[in-house]
């Protein structure tokens, strides 16, 4: 509405039917209107880059005015109005102030200074202060490759058409899609934008996020396919040793092995974890990808390496030890080294109980609950199972601080311990399990199923 308001002061406002031009040719009205509303809204991007536009318009119009008179500056501070643009760089100072953490704001108004004539100075001030503020941040830089990306996606839907708002006048002519010989000659905006960041900050953490923005980039424009594969290689081949992190070794295994190169991958994970043997983000992406290659006693020896060098009170351990124990599930593995693994997964449990996407198919101690009962095959071993969970474990004391697909799994469990105890023959041992089964359900599905609960009890 501000904005609009302004419009009218300066430009007027053309009745379509008539050509009558109502209005306009006040320069301070607009100026008030649109200080006025920056007062009540100084965060507002739109009104801030409006108003700048406005000034511009301003300074372009006394130049015409000028030109057409025929009159020659006389005075060097007449001169230094056009060309300095001192007014919309107080603008633009004031912008930056009242909104200083936005690199796609600041990039706005060098887009706005292109549609103008004679704009280079203030350009310069721009641009260094995007420099100074943002050339250490990695978010900054990826920021400003998102806004070159979006203002490209911009330009192909607009099929040539000039658009106002306000005061901007975008023109744009039809956008054509660049032949692949282009490509090859002429770098992408935003790989030049990427190139730059990791050449200013050589960090690992820049590296990482601009491979994973180059490949989102791709994948949004599947024609970028072979020119974003070559940067991404060769950003892989550029960074340190002393960069590389967990995370970055991460990117680069899941990159090469979504191209079919899995072996080389492994090795990437192998090299790494040589010289970081209890990293174990790394050493489960390792895993991951030896089961890809079905190398599963690969991926199970891998595991339990891990779980040696990782100490019980590490954060981790027990994701470690879920995936270790799925593994192990879908092995040949004796079934005393599982219920030595469940046991220890039970003791660990209320201290540690995370839930996740597995790799191996346990990804709670619910799941590995279910899972084990599943894996017992006589009537003994189903009962060693149930005895563990309800006698030798505090997990399902209560339902809370688990999540949904947790609780989901303690159903089903209950569920078949029940069925399996029912369908055993009757004696005192059967008889307490049933009890101490029965007991558990009613007292974990109290607070999140209390219907559940009662049927336990009846």
């Amino acid at each position: 509405l501000w904005i609009e308001a302004a419009s009218y002061e300066f430009f007027g406002f053309t009745n379509p039917d008539t050509g009558e031009v109502y209005g306009g040719g006040s320069m301070q009205g607009a100026r008030v209107l649109m200080q006025r509303g920056l007062r009540i809204n100084i965060a507002s991007q739109d009104l801030w880059i409006q108003y700048f536009c406005l000034e511009l318009h301003y300074i372009q119009k006394l130049r015409g005015r000028r030109e057409i008179l025929q009159l020659s500056s006389q005075k060097d501070s007449e001169e230094m109005f056009f060309t300095d643009a001192p007014i919309p760089t107080i603008v633009y100072k004031n912008a930056i102030d009242a909104i200083p953490c936005d690199v796609s704001f600041r990039m706005k108004f060098l887009d706005i200074c292109s549609s103008f004539p004679q704009t280079d100075k203030i350009e310069q001030v721009i641009t260094k202060s995007i420099e100074d503020d943002f050339s250490n941040k990695p978010e900054a830089w990826i920021a400003k490759a998102m806004y070159v990306a979006e203002k490209e996606k911009s330009q192909k839907n607009n099929d040539g058409k000039d658009i106002r708002t306000g005061f901007i006048v975008v023109h744009s002519e039809s956008y054509q899609q660049p032949s692949k010989k282009q490509r090859i000659s002429k770098s992408l905006p935003v790989l030049k934008i990427l190139k730059e960041a990791v050449k200013m900050l050589p960090i690992g953490d820049m590296y990482l996020r601009a491979i994973q923005y180059a490949r989102l980039y791709m994948n949004q424009n599947p024609e970028t396919q072979d020119d974003i594969q070559k940067f991404v290689d060769k950003l892989f081949d550029e960074i340190d040793f002393d960069n590389l992190t967990s995370e970055l070794i991460i990117e680069q295994s899941a990159y090469l092995a979504a191209y079919g190169r899995v072996e080389k991958a492994i090795q990437c994970c192998k090299d790494f974890l040589m010289s970081n043997p209890k990293d174990i983000p790394a050493s489960l992406q390792m895993a991951k990808l030896l089961k890809i290659n079905l190398e599963i006693p690969e991926a199970i020896a891998e595991l339990r390496r891990c779980l040696n060098h990782v100490p019980l009170n590490d954060p981790h351990y027990m994701k470690v030890l879920l995936e270790f124990f799925g593994a192990m599930l879908g092995s040949e593995c004796p079934l005393s080294e599982l219920k030595t693994i469940f046991e220890k997964i039970l003791l660990l449990a209320p201290n540690n109980n995370p839930t996740f996407e597995s790799i191996f198919g346990v990804g709670s101690v619910a799941e590995a609950c279910l899972r084990y009962l599943h894996k017992s095959s006589d009537k003994e071993a189903i009962k060693g199972a149930i005895c563990a969970v309800v006698e030798s474990s505090t997990y399902c004391d209560c339902a809370k601080d688990k999540s949904g697909r947790e609780i989901e799994m303690m159903v089903v469990f209950f569920e078949k311990a029940s069925n399996e105890l029912s369908a055993s023959r009757s004696d005192k041992h059967r008889d307490r399990i049933i009890y101490r089964l029965f007991d558990k359900a009613i007292h974990f599905f109290k607070g999140c199923d209390p219907d559940l609960s009662d049927i336990y009890r009846e």
